[in-house]
């Protein structure tokens, strides 16, 4: 939190959590969270909209585009494939902010191919508190309440798709070559496929996939304390990284062969290999299936745990530092 002194007044400059967006207030304003809004869009919105009325429904169309992002509160309810339809979106929100929703796909511009859907002049929070002294806490911002659905029409699947801020959505089915969350995004995927795939997080999100397939290589990614899912699935090759405290857990997907980097906290477990190349670093804990042997290197405080068919599997281990390899005859643990 910033403090600019100005005369007798003070203007505090506080970020809601991964919105972007900045609060305005002036030291001994009253406000009045039924009609005014905690935040502003500063230099955007000349006022925020404030939910109000019953939840109602308005479909506009939306420009063609290859890679979505959603951003804000946005829940997607679904994303329907319609050959030869016009991309098209529906909000469900409270009647005051469905204008403002409608303007902002409309003024939505596509760069580069991508198309970012918020929520605009919207304001997402429903109450603010403001203390009577200067020197306690300013403002407390109450956790959203405010829900914004959406529903897609398109007539082809996204190439890439992302979800940042508190966007989320669960799809039963989806078919793209990059999905990533990131911020407090949460993403939930039954069933994924592509020519090639890149999963990943960031942040505290959550992304979590059912099944995975690609018959190309994939890539899996979880950084500063996200977390990231897979079930199962299957691909020619992949290349894991996890750090920064970080966790993820590929289950049962099975792979020919497989580059795995954990380093800086991370945590990952799952996965059965053909052949790897596995390496842990600083604090980090690698737990993973083999088949058919390969390397394992470690440094630091790293420990890896490889679990091998066989005691005559071939595998090539480095260790330096204070770090462990194990190999056993053992299933991962659950």
């Amino acid at each position: 939190m910033l403090k600019f002194p100005c005369a007798s007044l003070f203007v505090l400059l506080l970020s809601p959590p991964a919105f972007g967006k900045r609060l305005v207030l002036q030291d001994g304003a009253a406000v009045d969270p039924e009609k005014d809004c905690p935040y502003s869009h500063l230099w955007v919105c000349k006022q925020m909209v404030i939910a109000e009325g019953e939840q109602k429904q308005v479909t506009r169309p939306l420009p063609a585009f290859q890679h979505l992002v959603v951003s804000d509160i946005i829940k997607v309810l679904s994303y329907k494939v319609v050959p030869g339809a016009e991309p098209s979106i529906t909000f469900t929100a409270s009647e005051s902010l469905l204008e403002t929703l409608a303007s902002e796909v409309k003024a939505s511009e596509v760069k580069g191919g991508t198309l970012t859907v918020g929520t605009g002049c919207a304001c997402i929070f429903e109450k603010v508190t403001l203390a009577n002294k200067w020197w306690e806490p300013a403002v407390v911002l109450e956790k959203d309440k405010i829900t914004i659905t959406a529903e897609i029409v398109n007539p082809h699947w996204p190439e890439s798709l992302k979800f940042k801020d508190s966007a989320s959505a669960h799809f039963p089915e989806m078919k793209a070559t990059k999905v990533s969350s990131k911020d407090a995004a949460v993403l939930t995927i039954d069933r994924l496929d592509g020519s090639s795939l890149s999963v990943g997080c960031r942040d505290s999100a959550r992304m979590s996939v059912g099944w995975a397939h690609t018959g190309g290589n994939a890539s899996f990614h979880a950084s500063a304390a996200c977390r990231l899912a897979v079930t199962e699935g299957s691909a020619k090759a992949t290349q894991v990284s996890v750090r920064d405290w970080a966790r993820a857990d590929l289950g049962t997907f099975t792979t020919e062969s497989t580059r795995v980097n954990i380093s800086d906290g991370g945590r990952f477990r799952g996965q059965v290999s053909t052949r790897g190349d596995f390496h842990a670093r600083d604090v980090s804990t690698l737990d993973s299936t083999v088949k058919e042997g390969g390397k394992a290197s470690c440094s630091h405080l790293g420990k890896i745990f490889l679990h091998t068919p066989t005691p005559e599997v071939g595998m090539t281990t480095d260790k330096r530092d204070l770090c462990q390899v194990h190999l056993d005859q053992k299933e991962p643990s659950p």
